[in-house]
């Protein structure tokens, strides 16, 4: 049977180096340039996309002329006063709401757009919430030493940049975010081993998509003994 191949949905902040900086692309420009990406849901501060907003839709339009493609686009206006405070963010709602509205798509995040503390938000929801997608970093060009490179103007002519290049490299880097679902997993599994509440070990087991047979024979079989 032919795997039915699953549409991506990006969902990526904005940040300073979006979309262009010097000559190159910036992080979400270079993920829809490598990647087969659909619909992207562009979060960021409001004054921000407000001043960014033309520049993006440009920069998305070059690269459906250069990929024949089409990409839809979602942009999300957070009121945040302080871009350092986690609290502001309210990812999880967000993101929630994203998801319902996206039943069948296979999810792609950038984890490179924004301030750290933005990055850290949209990795602790993804591990909290024990999310499905993949995520990705894009590693920036070095620029000159002693140069100081700032984000390109809003006029900026696409056709120039680097990354056009047929030697230019592909500079995603797909991330091992898993390695903190493990240790939460880990955790959950500690305390309620502990309690004994073998119901909550098999929902577990089916919400991390655990592929392991004797494990899940173990796990029920101890289900039904404590019965």
């Amino acid at each position: 049977m032919e795997m039915i191949k699953l549409k991506k949905t990006l969902i990526s902040f904005v940040g300073i180096t979006d979309p262009v900086r010097g000559n190159y692309d910036g992080p979400l420009l270079h993920l829809l340039r490598h990647l087969e990406i659909e619909k992207v849901y562009l979060l960021g501060t409001m004054d921000l996309l407000e001043k960014k907003e033309v520049f993006i839709e440009r920069a998305i339009d070059f690269i459906e002329t250069i990929k024949n493609c089409k990409i839809k686009r979602k942009y999300i206006k957070l009121d945040i006063k302080n871009p350092a405070i986690f609290s502001d963010f309210n990812l999880t709602k967000i993101i929630d709401k994203i998801y319902e509205e996206n039943p069948n798509v296979s999810f792609v995040y950038n984890m490179t757009s924004a301030t750290t503390q933005m990055v850290a938000a949209l990795a602790l929801d993804f591990v909290t919430n024990n999310r499905k997608g993949d995520t990705y970093q894009v590693f920036h060009y070095a620029p000159s030493e002693g140069k100081t490179v700032v984000p390109e103007e809003e006029d900026y002519d696409f056709e120039n940049l680097y990354d056009n290049l047929e030697e230019a490299p592909n500079r995603l880097v797909r991330t091992n975010i898993e390695s903190f679902k493990i240790s939460k997993l880990k955790t959950e599994l500690e305390t309620t081993l502990k309690v004994r509440d073998y119901t909550k070990l098999m929902r577990i087991f089916e919400e991390y998509d655990i592929e392991n047979n004797e494990l899940k024979l173990l796990m029920e079989y101890a289900y039904n003994a404590n019965r």
